[in-house]
């Protein structure tokens, strides 16, 4: 189950000096790509791809529907010495060439703020910049990841996005991935990006185990429709992944995909589709010098008590 999580306190970061670079890391991806730090990857363009993070690999298959560039967005990105990772997952309503010229601004504004230290922070900052869409009718999912490898803490803030899923190794199963109820039950549900300039958003953490998987996906995955003209759904995708290879060798999301066409019986997709699958390899931070290490660490048991 996931634990509540952080909801002001920053994230650690090395006392700020992971300033993005202008223009670090965009363009088209190499087959397998680490990332280095102050990297930031990624784009809307047609891509299937394999990237790695301290303690995480990390794969990417995105389809525009008819165009090079769609309404789907995906960055990831790494600072604080090599100990937090970002993934980003967009989704802009629409299609074609409006909803790319859209994705590219979005894009933009997510590069801009990607740094800042509180996720929930980000998202308010994106919103309030991105707010100016709505006047034309535009908004925007998305789903902000970011990972602490030393505690191995995902940490998540969805505006409006489709649940991810998460594979826990110890059990072998595929859940989706949600906030906990608070005391009365409720679940927080954070507006989509452009619908409102003064939304809140709240984030929540899960641990997790070496080899645990998390899907993130845009709707486009779970609304294709079958032969039988019925929508995939979050319960036909949780069937579909149930059923995938997990090795270190095979890009899971070509398998994922091909499941996908079957059901359509190989008709196109009327819309952009993009997953990201996240897998949590172990692997520990490079070495740090003892104020780093207390620096890095007091900020983090501020996060995650909430202070």
């Amino acid at each position: 189950m996931s634990s509540a999580g952080p909801k002001q306190s920053d994230f650690p970061a090395a006392s700020g000096e992971c300033a993005l670079p202008s223009g670090a890391g965009e363009g088209e991806a190499a087959a397998q790509h680490r990332l280095d730090c102050l990297e930031v990857w990624g784009g809307s363009a047609e891509i299937e791809s394999s990237i790695r993070v301290t303690g995480m690999d990390a794969w990417v298959w995105s389809h525009p529907a008819g165009a090079e560039t769609g309404g789907d967005i995906y960055l990831v990105s790494m600072c604080a010495c090599a100990e937090v990772s970002r993934f980003l997952v967009a989704d802009v309503s629409g299609h074609g060439a409006d909803a790319s010229d859209v994705a590219l601004h979005l894009r933009r504004l997510m590069r801009r703020h990607i740094n800042k230290p509180d996720q929930t922070r980000l998202a308010v900052a994106i919103n309030t910049d991105f707010d100016g869409m709505a006047q034309h009718g535009k908004f925007a999912t998305a789903l902000l990841a970011t990972f602490f490898p030393p505690t191995r803490h995902l940490i998540l803030c969805n505006a409006g996005h489709p649940r991810p899923l998460h594979y826990r190794s110890a059990t072998g199963q595929w859940q989706p991935l949600d906030p906990a109820a608070d005391a009365d039950g409720r679940v927080t549900r954070n507006l989509p990006l452009g619908i409102r300039s003064e939304a809140a958003y709240e984030q929540f953490a899960v641990q997790l185990e070496p080899e645990d998987r998390v899907l993130i996906y845009t709707d486009g995955l779970t609304e294709t429709h079958g032969r039988d003209k019925h929508m995939l759904g979050e319960p036909g995708l949780l069937n579909f992944v149930s059923g995938l290879e997990r090795t270190d060798t095979t890009n899971p999301l070509s398998d994922l995909h091909r499941k996908v066409v079957d059901f359509a019986d190989s008709a196109p997709s009327p819309d952009d589709l993009t997953m990201l699958m996240l897998r949590a390899n172990g692997e520990k931070p490079p070495p740090q010098s003892l104020a780093q290490k207390l620096r890095v660490t007091a900020k983090m048991l501020g996060l995650m008590l909430g202070r």
